[in-house]
């Protein structure tokens, strides 16, 4: 039974891994520059990455 259970657990896990890599694909921060802009707080700092990080964790 607890086997059962890992394995569902597992797929789950799975399953929301692969929704919350559409989303980033989507919306573009799998872009090198992306998450460069928002690593980099002296220059241009670009705070669409934040924007999706808050959205991912409120879902």
């Amino acid at each position: 039974m607890i086997e059962v259970l890992r394995s569902r657990e597992n797929l789950i896990s799975l399953a929301v891994g692969f929704v919350f890599g559409i989303g980033l694909a989507i919306s573009g921060m799998t872009q090198p520059g992306k998450v460069i802009g928002f690593l980099e707080f002296t220059g241009n700092w670009d705070l669409s990455l934040i924007l999706v990080i808050s959205g991912g964790m409120g879902v």
